[in-house]
Protein backbone atom coordinates (compact mmCIF):
# COMPACT_ATOMS: atom_id res chain seq x y z
CA UNK A 1 0.00 0.00 0.00
CA UNK A 2 1.03 3.60 -0.37
CA UNK A 3 -0.18 6.93 -0.09
CA UNK A 4 -0.05 10.64 -1.97
CA UNK A 5 -0.19 13.30 0.67
CA UNK A 6 -0.91 17.16 -0.52
CA UNK A 7 0.17 20.18 1.45
CA UNK A 8 -0.47 23.59 0.53
CA UNK A 9 1.69 25.93 1.49
CA UNK A 10 3.53 23.19 3.52
CA UNK A 11 0.30 22.72 5.46
CA UNK A 12 -1.62 18.71 4.74
CA UNK A 13 -4.98 18.43 3.65
CA UNK A 14 -6.28 15.03 4.66
CA UNK A 15 -9.77 15.24 2.34
CA UNK A 16 -7.37 14.66 -0.94
CA UNK A 17 -4.68 12.28 0.61
CA UNK A 18 -4.64 9.69 -1.94
CA UNK A 19 -4.43 6.10 -0.77
CA UNK A 20 -3.59 3.16 -3.06
CA UNK A 21 -3.69 -0.49 -1.87
CA UNK A 22 -2.45 -3.96 -2.50
CA UNK A 23 0.31 -2.68 -4.66
CA UNK A 24 3.10 -5.50 -5.20
CA UNK A 25 6.68 -4.59 -2.95
CA UNK A 26 8.86 -3.90 -5.42
CA UNK A 27 6.88 -1.58 -7.85
CA UNK A 28 8.05 1.53 -8.49
CA UNK A 29 5.42 4.79 -8.19
CA UNK A 30 7.03 7.42 -10.91
CA UNK A 31 5.54 11.25 -11.25
CA UNK A 32 3.42 9.81 -14.21
CA UNK A 33 1.38 8.05 -12.13
CA UNK A 34 0.56 10.77 -9.56
CA UNK A 35 -2.24 13.27 -10.12
CA UNK A 36 -1.26 16.75 -9.36
CA UNK A 37 -4.42 19.17 -7.41
CA UNK A 38 -3.29 22.53 -7.97
CA UNK A 39 -6.46 24.76 -6.75
CA UNK A 40 -7.25 28.48 -6.45
CA UNK A 41 -3.70 30.28 -6.85
CA UNK A 42 -1.59 27.44 -5.56
CA UNK A 43 0.67 25.78 -7.93
CA UNK A 44 2.58 22.58 -7.63
CA UNK A 45 6.08 22.77 -6.46
CA UNK A 46 8.07 19.54 -6.08
CA UNK A 47 7.75 16.08 -4.97
CA UNK A 48 9.28 14.28 -2.04
CA UNK A 49 9.85 10.30 -2.28
CA UNK A 50 9.22 10.32 -6.21
CA UNK A 51 10.00 8.13 -7.65
CA UNK A 52 8.87 5.46 -4.82
CA UNK A 53 9.68 1.81 -4.36
CA UNK A 54 6.96 0.21 -2.79
CA UNK A 55 8.09 -1.22 0.49
CA UNK A 56 6.93 -3.71 3.28
CA UNK A 57 6.87 -0.64 5.43
CA UNK A 58 4.29 2.67 4.97
CA UNK A 59 4.68 3.96 1.70
CA UNK A 60 3.95 7.91 1.44
CA UNK A 61 4.63 10.28 -1.70
CA UNK A 62 4.73 14.29 -0.72
CA UNK A 63 3.27 16.49 -3.06
CA UNK A 64 4.05 20.28 -2.42
CA UNK A 65 2.13 23.64 -3.65
CA UNK A 66 2.56 27.07 -3.16
CA UNK A 67 1.12 30.49 -3.68
CA UNK A 68 3.01 33.00 -5.10
CA UNK A 69 4.20 35.36 -2.91
CA UNK A 70 3.68 39.35 -4.22
CA UNK A 71 3.95 42.19 -2.54
CA UNK A 72 4.29 45.96 -3.81
CA UNK A 73 6.69 48.76 -2.57
CA UNK A 74 5.81 52.63 -2.73
CA UNK A 75 8.43 55.42 -3.31
CA UNK A 76 7.80 59.06 -4.19
CA UNK A 77 10.13 61.55 -5.38
CA UNK A 78 9.84 64.42 -3.00
CA UNK A 79 13.20 63.42 -1.05
CA UNK A 80 11.77 64.72 2.37
CA UNK A 81 11.18 68.34 0.93
CA UNK A 82 8.04 70.26 1.73
CA UNK A 83 5.88 70.26 -1.42
CA UNK A 84 3.15 72.97 -2.25
CA UNK A 85 0.83 73.68 -4.02
CA UNK A 86 0.95 72.87 -7.83
CA UNK A 87 4.18 71.41 -7.34
CA UNK A 88 4.66 67.09 -9.20
CA UNK A 89 5.22 64.35 -7.45
CA UNK A 90 6.02 61.49 -8.82
CA UNK A 91 5.35 57.84 -6.98
CA UNK A 92 7.08 54.68 -8.26
CA UNK A 93 5.29 51.11 -7.45
CA UNK A 94 7.34 47.95 -7.48
CA UNK A 95 5.73 44.82 -7.42
CA UNK A 96 7.29 41.75 -6.81
CA UNK A 97 7.12 38.01 -7.02
CA UNK A 98 9.28 36.63 -3.99
CA UNK A 99 7.70 33.13 -3.92
CA UNK A 100 8.46 30.20 -5.92
CA UNK A 101 5.47 29.76 -8.45
CA UNK A 102 4.13 32.50 -10.64
CA UNK A 103 0.61 34.42 -10.34
CA UNK A 104 -1.32 37.18 -10.79
CA UNK A 105 -2.09 40.05 -8.48
CA UNK A 106 -4.43 42.80 -8.49
CA UNK A 107 -2.26 45.93 -7.29
CA UNK A 108 -5.17 49.17 -6.18
CA UNK A 109 -3.62 52.27 -5.47
CA UNK A 110 -6.35 55.22 -4.66
CA UNK A 111 -5.35 59.13 -5.35
CA UNK A 112 -5.28 60.95 -1.88
CA UNK A 113 -7.28 63.86 -0.66
CA UNK A 114 -5.10 66.42 -1.62
CA UNK A 115 -3.48 65.42 -4.87
CA UNK A 116 -5.10 65.46 -8.57
CA UNK A 117 -4.01 62.61 -10.64
CA UNK A 118 -2.23 63.60 -13.58
CA UNK A 119 -1.29 60.47 -15.68
CA UNK A 120 0.77 56.83 -15.23
CA UNK A 121 3.39 54.91 -17.33
CA UNK A 122 4.62 51.39 -17.31
CA UNK A 123 8.30 50.64 -18.20
CA UNK A 124 8.56 48.49 -19.86
CA UNK A 125 5.04 47.85 -21.29
CA UNK A 126 4.38 43.99 -20.35
CA UNK A 127 1.60 42.34 -22.64
CA UNK A 128 -1.22 41.37 -20.30
CA UNK A 129 -1.19 43.29 -17.57
CA UNK A 130 -4.12 45.90 -17.07
CA UNK A 131 -4.05 49.06 -16.04
CA UNK A 132 -7.40 51.38 -15.26
CA UNK A 133 -6.76 54.94 -14.38
CA UNK A 134 -8.23 56.48 -11.74
CA UNK A 135 -11.83 58.56 -12.71
CA UNK A 136 -14.02 61.65 -11.57
CA UNK A 137 -16.10 58.69 -9.84
CA UNK A 138 -13.67 56.49 -8.82
CA UNK A 139 -10.13 57.96 -7.92
CA UNK A 140 -8.11 54.20 -7.81
CA UNK A 141 -5.85 52.99 -10.41
CA UNK A 142 -6.21 49.60 -10.86
CA UNK A 143 -3.31 47.27 -12.15
CA UNK A 144 -3.88 43.45 -12.75
CA UNK A 145 -0.39 42.19 -12.67
CA UNK A 146 -0.54 38.79 -15.09
CA UNK A 147 1.59 36.14 -14.97
CA UNK A 148 4.42 37.57 -12.78
CA UNK A 149 7.17 34.78 -12.52
CA UNK A 150 9.14 34.09 -9.45
CA UNK A 151 11.98 36.86 -9.02
CA UNK A 152 10.19 38.71 -11.17
CA UNK A 153 9.80 42.45 -10.63
CA UNK A 154 7.47 45.01 -12.59
CA UNK A 155 7.13 48.51 -12.30
CA UNK A 156 4.69 51.65 -12.69
CA UNK A 157 4.94 55.29 -12.04
CA UNK A 158 1.99 57.51 -11.04
CA UNK A 159 2.38 61.57 -11.34
CA UNK A 160 -0.14 63.87 -9.47
CA UNK A 161 -0.36 67.32 -8.84
CA UNK A 162 -0.73 68.99 -4.84
CA UNK A 163 -3.60 70.94 -4.31
CA UNK A 164 -3.96 73.50 -1.92
CA UNK A 165 -3.58 72.96 1.91
CA UNK A 166 -5.21 75.29 4.29
CA UNK A 167 -1.85 74.04 6.85
CA UNK A 168 0.98 71.78 6.97
CA UNK A 169 -0.70 68.43 6.14
CA UNK A 170 0.75 65.18 5.82
CA UNK A 171 -0.14 62.87 3.06
CA UNK A 172 0.21 58.84 3.19
CA UNK A 173 -0.72 57.07 0.09
CA UNK A 174 -0.60 53.23 0.17
CA UNK A 175 -0.83 50.64 -2.20
CA UNK A 176 -2.49 47.20 -2.14
CA UNK A 177 -2.22 43.74 -3.20
CA UNK A 178 -5.31 41.97 -3.31
CA UNK A 179 -6.96 44.37 -0.98
CA UNK A 180 -4.07 44.07 1.50
CA UNK A 181 -1.78 47.54 2.28
CA UNK A 182 1.95 46.35 1.77
CA UNK A 183 3.39 49.95 1.88
CA UNK A 184 2.50 53.06 1.94
CA UNK A 185 4.68 57.26 0.80
CA UNK A 186 4.31 60.11 2.78
CA UNK A 187 4.92 63.77 1.37
CA UNK A 188 4.43 66.97 3.13
CA UNK A 189 2.62 69.75 2.04
CA UNK A 190 2.28 73.37 3.34
CA UNK A 191 2.10 76.90 2.24
CA UNK A 192 3.50 80.21 3.11
CA UNK A 193 2.65 82.52 5.87
CA UNK A 194 2.03 85.45 4.32
CA UNK A 195 0.72 88.77 5.70
CA UNK A 196 -0.29 92.43 4.08
CA UNK A 197 -0.14 95.68 5.72
CA UNK A 198 -1.11 98.83 3.78
CA UNK A 199 -0.71 102.08 5.12
CA UNK A 200 -1.37 105.95 3.84
CA UNK A 201 0.23 108.92 3.53
CA UNK A 202 -0.97 113.04 2.39
CA UNK A 203 2.04 114.06 0.15
CA UNK A 204 2.43 118.19 2.23
CA UNK A 205 2.86 120.66 0.30
CA UNK A 206 6.57 122.49 0.61
CA UNK A 207 7.93 126.36 0.43
CA UNK A 208 10.16 127.26 -2.41
CA UNK A 209 13.73 125.92 0.13
CA UNK A 210 11.50 122.29 0.33
CA UNK A 211 10.37 122.69 4.08
CA UNK A 212 7.06 121.23 5.14
CA UNK A 213 4.47 124.67 5.38
CA UNK A 214 3.13 123.85 8.56
CA UNK A 215 -0.71 123.40 9.34
CA UNK A 216 -0.59 119.94 7.77
CA UNK A 217 -1.52 116.43 8.27
CA UNK A 218 -0.22 113.33 6.56
CA UNK A 219 -3.34 111.85 8.51
CA UNK A 220 -5.28 114.39 6.73
CA UNK A 221 -6.46 115.17 2.92
CA UNK A 222 -8.37 117.68 1.43
CA UNK A 223 -9.89 117.69 -2.26
CA UNK A 224 -6.77 117.93 -4.53
CA UNK A 225 -3.93 116.90 -2.23
CA UNK A 226 -2.40 113.53 -3.17
CA UNK A 227 -2.49 110.44 -1.31
CA UNK A 228 0.11 107.62 -1.38
CA UNK A 229 -0.68 104.32 -0.35
CA UNK A 230 2.28 101.56 0.72
CA UNK A 231 1.57 97.96 0.30
CA UNK A 232 3.40 95.45 1.97
CA UNK A 233 3.64 91.68 1.83
CA UNK A 234 5.43 89.62 4.05
CA UNK A 235 6.58 85.87 3.60
CA UNK A 236 7.86 85.10 7.19
CA UNK A 237 7.54 81.45 6.80
CA UNK A 238 10.33 79.21 5.36
CA UNK A 239 8.56 78.36 2.08
CA UNK A 240 9.17 80.31 -0.93
CA UNK A 241 5.41 81.78 -2.18
CA UNK A 242 5.57 81.72 -6.31
CA UNK A 243 2.25 83.99 -8.24
CA UNK A 244 1.67 86.18 -5.26
CA UNK A 245 -1.40 88.39 -6.41
CA UNK A 246 -2.64 91.22 -4.22
CA UNK A 247 -5.50 93.47 -5.44
CA UNK A 248 -6.57 96.56 -4.09
CA UNK A 249 -9.89 98.46 -5.17
CA UNK A 250 -9.64 102.36 -4.75
CA UNK A 251 -12.75 103.84 -3.49
CA UNK A 252 -14.79 105.96 -6.00
CA UNK A 253 -13.72 109.27 -3.86
CA UNK A 254 -9.80 108.59 -5.03
CA UNK A 255 -8.48 109.02 -8.71
CA UNK A 256 -5.82 107.09 -10.00
CA UNK A 257 -2.89 109.14 -10.76
CA UNK A 258 -1.16 107.32 -14.08
CA UNK A 259 1.97 105.63 -14.01
CA UNK A 260 2.80 106.17 -10.15
CA UNK A 261 3.10 102.61 -9.36
CA UNK A 262 6.44 101.34 -7.94
CA UNK A 263 7.70 98.16 -6.66
CA UNK A 264 10.65 97.30 -4.97
CA UNK A 265 12.22 94.46 -3.39
CA UNK A 266 11.83 91.29 -5.27
CA UNK A 267 10.20 90.27 -8.85
CA UNK A 268 7.15 92.00 -8.79
CA UNK A 269 4.95 93.76 -11.12
CA UNK A 270 1.90 96.05 -10.41
CA UNK A 271 -0.53 97.55 -12.78
CA UNK A 272 -4.00 99.58 -12.42
CA UNK A 273 -7.54 98.77 -13.98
Amino acid sequence: DYRVEHYYNNVIEDDVTDKYYNIPIGEVVEQADITLKEKDDYKFVRFENVPLTIISGENVIKVYYETPVITATKTNNSDGKELQEGDEVIYTITVKNSGNVSGDAVVTDTIPKGLTYVSYEQTPVVEGDIITQPSIENNTLTWNVKNLAKGENRTITIKATVNAVENETTITNSVKVNDNTTDTSTITVTKPTLTITKTAATVLDKDEDGNVIGGQSEDEAEVGDTIVYTITVENSSDVKAENVKVEDILPTELTYIDKSITTKNGSTKATYN
